[in-house]
């Protein structure tokens, strides 16, 4: 307060304002102004690494549970293909030794479909107890190999040793230079114990585990799968690597030898679940890893592989949007300050040369000392009130740039005033979690609808009451022109589906009709087909969204209900994706247009459901 006192006024101990003095005082707020940005920065650095280290954990957890889900439905899917096999060779047909003719194809052939259905296979087959290929059932195409001996294949004479079991085998070459796993079944005669021979299913490993993950790219999450000598049957990282065991030379000299890879691939061979984060020279990689367990025993192992720059990406626009906004504050707060000191400075100088004026009046005339004394008085007064307003004006504004992130950890309660920027995106992070959880659930084949009857009019009637209210409750919303017209066939329409999840396609669409209209009208309208043979039990229930804002543009169109389709700062573009998702799990179909009359769009999805009329 001295120095600010001294530069307002102009005054020292031993005279008047000096030019010395005047450049510490700049030098001084220079450095004050160089303090507060430092501060600025560092506190900022510090909350941005505390939200990436949080979000990075929170991936790490889901990471963690979707992958042990992951293993979980592969080793369930394994376990029904086992058990068809058992159910095979016990059937009567092969019991009683018909490894080939009409009815053992029809009972391989009928298999052969159930088992496609649970997940993708190659072939099933028959050997009878010499190792001869009795019969195969193959995709169009593919060669049957009737009549082949295939002793020379390792998991053929592990399966036929003296034990004789159900084999899950390792990884290996077929005859067409494709890698395979196989899993097999002895047939045993349940009366005289005779071993016939054995049943099973050839699968190729790319095919088969690119069903669960990716196996084909490095630069996005992959999968790696190994057998029991650790051996690589499916990895998205290289082709190459695929037949090769992860401890040899070749696969090392990718990896770099890297110890925390090794470490963390011993352990997931010995059974046990777990993570790592490590870079071995190709990007710093998030991996969890759990065994594919079946009858309690592991027969395969998966690592999922995350570059950490896919997780981070999610947050850094969020961040880089906030940062900009809060620099953008202080940048002004500062720009004011200064301002605020170039004005002092002058109106000090002004006050400066008023004085001098005076003294010399004062010098020349004793009779006018008292007035002139009383005129400096007052015009000292004036100095010092100015001082005590314009210290108040400067503080303000510097204790809340100091201040800032102190108030919005000790006032939570005050954090939409703060902060309402930080509040929105907060919703904004949270709708994006809940949509990736459910791609994950999606792409992890964990998506599972729970049907139940209900009245499709009713749950249209209230989402569309809810966006309603919604915009009619905002102040400060500039729609409050929008209209909402809900046209029925004048019929009740009673659906058998997922009612939360139709209730989300539905939301997702008006939503996003809500968003790209300012103004006009977003229309629904649903109508249902009865089928001719089986009046008012099934058909096609139709829902169309149609409005009046900006339309679909032209380079989003051919990728509209991909992932992260957006060209727009108001959604995550994964809504649609999700919404395409379910309404294809209801046997559906979702398409969207621009309006011929240039005017908005209309996006429209049917359903093939049990339905009452």
């Amino acid at each position: 307060m001295t120095l600010l006192r001294n530069i307002v006024t102009g005054r020292r101990n031993n005279g008047y304002f000096s030019g010395k003095t005047k450049k510490i005082a700049i030098v001084s707020i220079i450095l004050i102004i160089l303090v507060s940005y430092g501060l600025f920065f560092y506190l900022q650095n510090t909350t941005e690494n505390d939200i990436k280290n949080s979000l990075f954990e929170q991936q790490r957890r889901r990471q963690i549970e979707s992958t042990e889900a992951l293993s979980q439905n592969i080793g369930s899917n394994l376990d029904s293909i086992m058990v068809r096999l058992q159910m095979l060779a016990n059937s009567p047909v092969l019991q009683q030794g018909q490894q080939s003719g009409n009815d053992t194809r029809k009972l391989l052939e009928e298999a052969y479909h159930q088992i496609t259905d649970i997940t993708l296979v190659d072939r099933i087959f028959i050997l009878d107890k010499d190792n001869i290929v009795k019969i195969n059932i193959v995709p169009k195409g593919e060669k049957t190999f009737i009549g082949a001996n295939i002793s020379y294949l390792d998991w053929v004479r592990e399966a036929t040793t003296e034990e004789k079991k159900p084999l899950f085998s390792n990884g290996y070459v077929g005859l067409d230079g494709k890698h395979r796993i196989a899993i097999s079944y002895p047939i045993i005669n349940r009366q005289t114990g005779e071993y016939m021979g054995l049943v099973g299913v050839v699968i190729p490993t790319e095919i088969f585990f690119a069903h669960y993950g990716n196996v084909h790219s490095i630069n996005s999450q992959f999968l790696v799968v190994y057998d029991r000598k650790a051996t690589l049957v499916a990895v998205g990282a290289s082709k190459d690597l695929v037949g090769k065991n992860f401890f040899e030379e070749y696969t090392q000299n990718f990896i770099n030898h890297n110890p925390t890879l090794n470490s963390l691939t011993r352990s997931l061979l010995t059974g046990k679940s777990g993570y790592a984060v490590y870079n071995y020279g190709r990007g710093e990689r998030l991996t969890t890893e759990s065994p594919i367990f079946v009858n309690g025993l592991p027969i395969y192992f998966v690592q999922v592989v995350t570059p950490t720059k896919e997780i981070y990406s999610q947050i850094d626009n969020t961040l880089f949007a906030q940062r900009i906004e809060t620099f953008t504050l202080l940048a002004g707060t500062t720009a004011a300050i200064v301002a605020l000191i170039i004005f002092l400075i002058k109106w000090s100088n002004t006050l400066q040369s008023e004085v001098k004026r005076r003294t010399r009046e004062l010098d020349e005339s004793n009779k006018q000392l008292s007035e002139a004394n009383e005129q400096l008085k007052v015009h000292d007064k004036m100095q010092r009130e100015f001082i005590n307003i314009a210290s108040h004006e400067m503080r303000t504004p510097t204790q809340a740039v100091l201040g800032f992130s102190d108030l919005l950890n000790q006032h939570p309660e005050k954090s939409e005033e703060l902060c309402g920027t930080i509040h929105r995106n907060a919703l904004r992070l949270k709708r994006l979690i809940d949509d990736v959880l459910d791609v994950t659930r999606i792409e992890s084949q964990t998506f599972n609808l729970k049907k139940q009857k209900f009245d499709l009019d009713e749950v249209i009637t209230t989402v569309i009451d809810g966006y309603r209210n919604q915009i009619q409750n905002n102040n400060n919303n500039n729609q409050k022109n929008l209209r909402f017209l809900y046209n029925t066939s004048g019929k009740n329409i009673t659906v058998e589906a997922d009612k939360e999840r139709i209730t989300q396609v539905i939301s997702n669409l008006i939503d996003n009709a809500v968003k790209f209209t300012e103004e006009g009208t977003i229309s629904v309208s649903v109508s249902a087909e009865e089928k001719e043979e089986e009046k008012g039990k099934a058909g096609d229930v139709m829902v169309t969204v149609k409005d009046t804002g900006s339309g679909i543009s032209p380079d989003i169109y051919p990728r509209l209900f991909s992932k992260f389709a957006s060209k727009s700062h108001k959604g995550t573009g994964l809504g649609l994706f999700i919404s395409k998702s379910i309404v294809e799990a209801h046997g559906g179909k979702i398409w969207a247009d621009n309006n011929s009359d240039g005017k908005g769009a209309t996006f429209t999805f049917i359903i093939n459901v049990n339905n009452k009329i």
